[in-house]
């Protein structure tokens, strides 16, 4: 919203932050501390916290009562009053929170009170007095211990009330649950939003990813950690950004009839260049081999299961059996043996 008070501006949104902080402390103290014991530590703590956040509540609804129409042309005056009303009942539930707390403090004092005096006539009474009295005095003192019980599960039912509407504060933040950038608001301030409506999209800050489908003949070679290269359509082939395979799909996906498989990749360099939604071609070595002896995939030809290539031998072309490697992405074929450096071979009828 705006409206013209910019410190009370800021002092909420400094207040709502320290107000997370406060929450997030006190759910943990409240889980870990041990059921009626410590009451009166944990009451003090309490009024204190229910102060601190009523007085966010206070200067939302100064920042309400400011809020003007004219001022915000996307707010409507229904959105406006629903929450006014909201910041009302928080502000009615921290006040019957606090004074719950204040009148169970009270009421355990005078619990306490009563069972020390209690124990004390009892002491007298054990000292010195008639069996009759003993017994007379040991009820009072019992029911002293019971009024003191009673006193602490209100007490504890206070500080389920509190942590009730601690929870509903709670409620009117929304977490991301990366930590990121914003890129994108589906809703404008003043807007009434349904259950499981998109309203922000947020881009993480850690590094991108990039995914590709991948052809069955082919997956069989990928696995997490192999390195890539990358190149974007924005720059160009002769920009390389280097990534590395952190995922594979384990089930295909079929796209027109044909299936493939899902292959991540993030980016191992940060760089300002890449942009979400951006196109890109990867290109992922499987393997490498150096000093290879390499032939061009339409110079072998596959007869039985084996491998041909047509070598120049004495001006004339004659077929020779080889054993082929790898394949590259280029359309080169590893030639492991029935070659030698230097010799030319027949491609399509063409030297090579």
């Amino acid at each position: 919203f705006f409206f013209p008070d910019s410190q009370l501006q800021s002092d909420i949104e400094a207040r709502r932050l320290a107000a997370e902080v406060l929450l997030t402390g006190w759910r943990a103290e409240l889980d870990a501390r041990t059921p009626g014991a410590g009451l009166t530590e944990a009451s003090a703590k309490g009024r204190a916290n229910v102060a601190e956040l009523k007085m966010l509540m206070d200067d939302l609804a100064s920042a309400l009562d400011e809020t003007t129409l004219s001022a915000n042309p996307n707010l409507t005056q229904p959105a406006l009053d629903a929450y006014k009303l909201n910041v009302s009942a928080a502000r009615a539930s921290l006040s019957a929170a606090a004074a719950n707390i204040l009148a169970g403090e009270e009421k355990l004092q005078t619990a306490g009170s009563a069972l020390a005096v209690a124990q004390d006539q009892l002491a007298l009474k054990q000292s010195g007095g008639p069996a009759s009295q003993v017994a007379a005095q040991q009820a009072t003192v019992d029911q002293a211990v019971a009024a003191l019980a009673a006193q602490q599960a209100l007490a504890k039912l206070a500080e389920a009330g509190v942590r009730n509407a601690a929870a509903q504060l709670a409620k009117t933040v929304l977490h991301s649950p990366i930590d990121g950038v914003v890129t994108r608001r589906s809703v404008e301030p003043g807007e009434i939003i349904s259950q499981n409506q998109p309203v922000l999209a947020v881009i993480s800050a850690s590094a991108f990813q990039v995914e590709t489908g991948v052809a069955e003949a082919d997956i069989a070679k990928i696995s997490p950690g192999e390195a890539a290269d990358v190149t974007l359509d924005a720059y160009g082939p002769s920009e390389v950004f280097p990534a590395e395979v952190i995922a594979v799909d384990p089930a295909a996906t079929v796209v027109n009839g044909v299936p493939s498989y899902k292959v991540t990749l993030r980016f191992t360099r940060d760089d300002p260049r890449i942009k979400e939604g951006m196109s890109a071609d990867i290109r992922i070595a499987a393997a490498a081999r150096k000093n290879a002896i390499a032939a061009p995939r339409q110079a072998v030809m596959f007869r039985n299961g084996e491998a041909f290539v047509l070598v120049e031998e004495a001006g004339r072309s004659v077929e020779r059996k080889i054993e082929t490697g790898i394949r590259d992405s280029d359309g080169r074929i590893e030639v492991l043996s029935g070659l030698s450096e230097g010799e030319r071979i027949a491609d399509f009828g063409a030297a090579n």
